[in-house]
């Protein structure tokens, strides 16, 4: 086996971006602030990288102001534009936090500019939220830029509705692309942090991710070292399975700093990933993943104690949370679900030579009278405690000398004793090929795959040289259905703090909207973010005071 990176056969089609273009990614948040356990909706635009039409993975980070990652997730953009949530952990303290934006490629060049949203976060178990720890920079002024005006019209009488007109200049209405609606409520405190602000890459920050283009797919990273001295290990064969009824198979070698990485496509949501080193000393060593996120200068901060009105307001935001928890309970989103597209109608090993159903025959209680009975190619030996299993060789009409590739639920393993114990009663179907294979670099002499009627990966965590990691791949697509939607019975309180939110495309029309405010008192803040040919941004926001 060459020493190679697998990854290193498909940069070439990855790596086409424009040479000396410096990608950034403007994030657009939907609110400054939020009670822990919150959902937080964002947008963001994808600038500099030469082309409409690439398809990029934009990553979304949470760290504190210390650059301590929180946690992160990965969305799908088109036409570099994106949209996704991200879940505010329900544990998490009260305090001044940082939403970060970026994409793998962004990594290549070390002059690259990321942008920072800063989100006010309170714990919904703090009685009394009295003082922060706030950033102690000079924060951009937040102004309206020209080309936008907007007119907000509350109804009178006890009517909570608000009527909406934006106007946009001609000039800059030929120029937008889109535009991103935002009406919420105004938080005294939060707000005063609201402007982008603009960072790059920490001094002493050591990349250890491949920095190629993500496209509808993200790149795993991780890394071999041995267990007692957490020395590299290197050009050591690394496995990369995923179990599904098209199982999914990769490879790669460590590099000269015990490093690996694997690019996977198509996959959306959390998934179960098996990673396993293949080298007799793998029980010596130990896999860990790397986590894709960067490193920007750490934020500096200063002590603050909350004025009146803004205790206030954070005692009132608390309450709120915990009686919406009440009425309407805690909305979980399919954040644990997973799917892998299938690109190809056989799995990784091709068309098995031939496919055997067990139910189809009497019950055979392990799996040497299935061999000897039913599986027929498939030389299954004991001897002295010892399994061994060789497949017959359809060409040259002999039996291989060495092993098969065998599979269980997908997954490779190369203790046969594995298998032993499988029955008729348990067995869904078996797929074995009589012809050697290859795969990139690597061959097998022939296929030997068992799939289970109940597929778990339970068994893997007791195979030592299985590394069984649940991985977030692509967050799957959905539409933010709490937004632009007041209770549906006027005997439940509304607690939202979002009223509406919508990104337009068609700017043809003049743009009027209405939107209904919750039962929580403030004021409201209206926002307009115009996104122009040129990925120019144009700003606008206004407070509505209210009674």
């Amino acid at each position: 086996m060459k020493q190679l990176i697998c990854i290193i056969t498909i940069v070439a089609g990855l790596l086409s971006f424009r040479a000396g273009a410096q990608e950034q990614i403007h994030l657009f948040p939907d609110r400054t602030f939020c009670v822990s356990g919150d959902t937080v909706w964002f947008n963001a635009v994808i600038s500099g990288n030469g082309t409409d039409n690439t398809n990029n993975i934009v990553h979304v980070q949470l760290d504190d102001l210390g650059n301590n990652h929180i946690t992160k997730v990965s969305v799908a953009s088109d036409k570099n534009s994106a949209s996704g949530y991200l879940l505010v952990p329900d544990s998490l303290s009260t305090g001044v936090y940082a939403l970060k934006a970026f994409s793998n490629i962004q990594k290549k060049n070390p002059s690259s500019v990321f942008f920072t949203h800063l989100l006010v976060v309170y714990n919904r178990f703090d009685e009394n939220i009295s003082e922060f720890y706030i950033p102690e920079i000079n924060l951009p002024e937040k102004k309206s830029d020209a080309g936008i005006s907007i007119t907000a019209t509350p109804h009178s009488g006890k009517s909570k509705t608000v009527e909406v007109d934006v106007t946009m200049e001609k000039a800059l209405c030929s120029e937008a692309l889109e535009m991103i609606v935002t009406a919420r409520l105004f938080d005294p405190f939060a707000d005063q942090f609201s402007a982008e602000i603009k960072s790059g890459f920490t001094p002493s920050m050591q990349d250890v991710f491949m920095p190629v283009r993500e496209n509808n797919g993200v790149l795993i990273s991780g890394r071999i070292v041995q267990n007692q001295t957490e020395i590299p290990v290197k050009n050591t064969p690394v496995f990369l399975s995923i179990s599904d009824t098209l199982p999914y198979f990769d490879y790669c070698v460590s590099d000269d700093l015990g490093r690996f990485y694997f690019y996977v496509r198509n996959a959306v949501g959390k998934g179960d990933i098996v990673i396993q080193e293949v080298s007799k000393q793998a029980r010596e060593n130990k896999i860990e993943l790397l986590g894709n996120y960067i490193e920007t200068e750490k934020i500096p901060t200063t002590h603050q104690i909350l004025t009146l009105a803004q205790n206030t307001f954070a005692s009132d935001l608390v309450k709120a949370a915990y009686f919406s928890r009440i009425y309407k309970g805690y909305r979980s989103l399919p954040a644990d679900s997973f799917l892998i597209k299938k690109e190809f109608q056989y799995p990784f090993y091709g068309p098995p030579t031939s496919t055997f159903d067990p139910g189809l025959f009497i019950d055979l209680p392990n799996f040497q009278e299935i061999s000897r009975e039913i599986l027929h190619g498939v030389q299954y030996r004991e001897k002295k405690g010892e399994v061994s299993i060789r497949l017959l060789n359809k060409g040259n009409r002999s039996i291989f000398n060495n092993e098969p590739l065998k599979l269980l639920d997908g997954i490779p393993i190369f203790d046969p004793k594995l298998l032993s114990k499988l029955n008729t009663q348990t067995i869904e179907k078996v797929d074995a090929v009589y012809f050697k294979r290859f795969f990139g670099d690597i061959s097998f002499d022939g296929v030997l795959a068992v799939y289970s009627k109940n597929p778990t990966l339970g068994w893997v965590e007791s195979v030592p040289e299985l590394n069984i990691f649940k991985y977030t791949f692509i967050q799957p697509v959905l539409t933010p259905t709490l937004h632009n939607q007041p209770s549906e019975s006027n005997s439940i309180p509304d607690f939202r703090t979002v009223f509406y939110r919508e990104r337009r495309t068609d700017l043809a029309d003049p743009i009027n909207f209405r939107f209904e405010r919750s039962d929580i008192k403030g004021d409201v803040l209206i926002e307009v973010i115009a996104v122009c040919k040129d990925k120019r941004i144009v700003k606008t926001w206004k407070v509505i005071h209210l009674d």
